[in-house]
């Protein structure tokens, strides 16, 4: 069979009144074998890709739903966190 590799995650991203919000993810076939390998839930990654905005039914509701579709993800070491100079 043919398997394409799919990594679906969230992310929480900080916002200016510190409090955080989460967003939910998917990568495929490098990236989301790359996700699986080397990502774990406290890194901190930088990450580019694009918003898919759809419409999902919960409870018989039509809902706003916004995912980043993966297109390439970084690890950010801490020690190199230029904010923590400010």
């Amino acid at each position: 069979t043919d398997f394409e590799a799919t990594s679906k995650f969230k992310i929480s991203v900080e916002t200016k009144s510190d409090k955080s919000i989460t967003v939910d993810c998917i990568a495929w076939k490098s990236t989301a074998e790359k996700i699986h390998e080397e990502v774990r839930s406290s890194d901190l990654v930088g990450l580019t890709g694009k918003l898919n905005p759809r419409i999902i039914t919960i409870n018989g509701v039509e809902t706003p739903f916004f995912e980043v579709l993966v297109e390439r993800i970084n690890l950010i070491l801490p020690e190199y966190d230029i904010t923590k100079f400010d």
